[in-house]
């Protein structure tokens, strides 16, 4: 596959990274990055080569392209740094940021203190396999987020989707 051609049969979402996609927390941290996800991260930021950015999220780590990531960083150094809450996030954000490169099976490893952040261990490991847990890798449109499986499950339950549209519309002037 080219920098630029999605696998065969495949085509890149037009939206960018979009749905979710199961996968597993191995032992040594690391997760596949599914086929669809890297095919839009190919398409979209070739010049950039599998180069991802992790930081922490609420319950879930977040996955960037290095150009997304330079935008919601500059919009984090624009705060005021002596305000506490956001010295706050800017430690736990910068302090727990990686950069690293697909490897060959299109996966990421994420630090401990990543996985432990969001959550992403059960407390039971996954039914046959002791060494993995199961998450969800979900898509943001320009960035995509890994979720511990089940929490992803109770996540989406609790949320009434029509009611969501309709509060963040209105909270927005929109309707």
């Amino acid at each position: 596959m080219s920098d630029k051609t999605p696998k065969e049969g495949t085509t890149p979402d037009a939206d960018g990274f979009t749905d979710n996609v199961n996968a597993r927390l191995d032992k040594v941290l690391r997760v596949a990055i599914p086929a669809k996800f890297v095919d839009v991260l190919a398409a979209n930021y070739p010049e950039h080569k599998g180069r991802v950015v992790l930081v922490p999220g609420k319950d879930c780590v977040r996955v960037f392209p290095v150009p997304v990531w330079e935008v919601e960083k500059e919009r984090l150094l624009k705060l005021d740094s002596l305000n506490p809450k956001v010295a706050k996030l800017r430690r736990v954000v910068f302090g727990n940021k990686k950069e690293c490169t697909l490897d060959p099976q299109n996966r990421v490893r994420l630090s401990e203190q990543q996985v432990k952040n969001g959550k992403l261990r059960d407390d039971k490991p996954a039914e046959g396999d002791e060494t993995s847990t199961e998450v969800a890798v979900v898509g943001q449109i320009d960035r995509l987020e890994i979720w511990n499986y089940q929490r992803w499950c109770s996540y989406n339950e609790g949320i009434d989707v029509d009611e969501a549209f309709g509060e963040v519309f209105s909270e927005a002037g929109l309707v």
